[in-house]
């Protein structure tokens, strides 16, 4: 078969790779059909540097929130998903970093458990600015799915585990993360900060833009290899010497796996390891502003 070299490799160097084995050769096509649809693109904006200098990036694609109206109510598409505000350029100032964040996203119902998680990036006044001046405090990077059906999160187990959905990173300001997944589906937000030096949350920041903007085309989502909360779990570890490393031998391989996967799980082995500090109350509608 004809082969492509792509034009990066995301492995983990420190995963156990020795149980991976190649079942089936598919044609260079073969994702096609898992191509996110110009709808879905429309919602779900593939991130970018525009530029970047010592001073830092001004990245393009990142999600600034739900758009209002002028007496403040949320906008809506007619086919009833949010109207996000898309700014053509948003600079962020790594020197005004002021604290790195693993978030964790909890369902309020059943099965009352962790459900996503992520990195959060909170900056001094002016860290993080758009086109037009606006300014926020805060930054969320994460690994989803791009929707099968436009702004509805994909929630088929069988088909995450199958490697049926294209991997997509979202950029989102902070405080319009919180609004579209806090104030309109009750799911709390757990912030836990990171006990990395300074240099190590600069480090973290500058892989995770790195990432979010990467190409990623092919690449598909994993429940077990490569979900939002493993690329948490990496991240970390991309940061941390080899012997301070979460895997790299310290777990069992299954084990590993099922505690870098379930957020619950993750932020446990996290605060375990000490790279966590005791989290913060819950993300609301009357505590964020001055979480951020």
């Amino acid at each position: 078969y004809p082969f492509r070299q792509p034009e990066r490799v995301f492995f983990n160097p420190f995963d156990n790779t020795n149980e991976l084995s190649i079942a089936t050769v598919l044609p260079l096509n073969a994702a096609d059909a898992y191509k996110p649809s110009a709808a879905t693109l429309a919602v779900q904006r593939h991130p970018h540097i525009i530029s970047k200098d010592a001073g830092g990036y001004t990245l393009a694609n990142v999600n600034w929130g739900v758009q209002h109206s002028a007496d403040g109510r949320r906008l809506k598409r007619p086919d009833g998903i949010f109207k996000f505000d898309w700014p053509k350029g948003v600079t962020v100032k790594p020197d005004f970093l002021e604290q790195a964040y693993v978030g964790k996203k909890s369902y309020q119902g059943f099965p009352y458990a962790g459900a996503h998680g992520f990195l959060i990036f909170k900056f001094r006044p002016g860290g993080v600015t758009d086109d037009q001046g606006r300014s926020v405090r805060g930054l969320v990077i994460s690994m989803n799915t791009y929707s099968l059906v436009p702004g509805v999160q994909n929630q088929g187990i069988l088909d995450g585990l199958r490697g049926r959905y294209a991997v997509h990173y979202n950029i989102n300001t902070a405080e319009g993360y919180v609004e579209a997944n806090v104030f309109t589906d009750g799911n709390h937000i757990t912030l836990y900060p990171l006990t990395l030096t300074r240099d190590r949350q600069l480090k973290l920041l500058e892989n995770a833009v790195r990432q979010a903007t990467a190409t990623r085309t092919g690449e598909m989502y994993s429940l077990i290899y490569n979900s939002c909360t493993n690329a948490v779990v990496s991240f970390v570890n991309g940061v941390l010497d080899k012997d301070e490393k979460i895997k790299d031998g310290w777990l069992p391989e299954l084990v590993y796996r099922l505690r870098a996967t379930l957020p619950d799980a993750a932020t446990r082995l996290l605060t375990k390891r000490g790279l966590l500090a005791k989290p913060l109350p819950y993300l609301d509608e009357n505590n964020y502003q001055d979480l951020f």
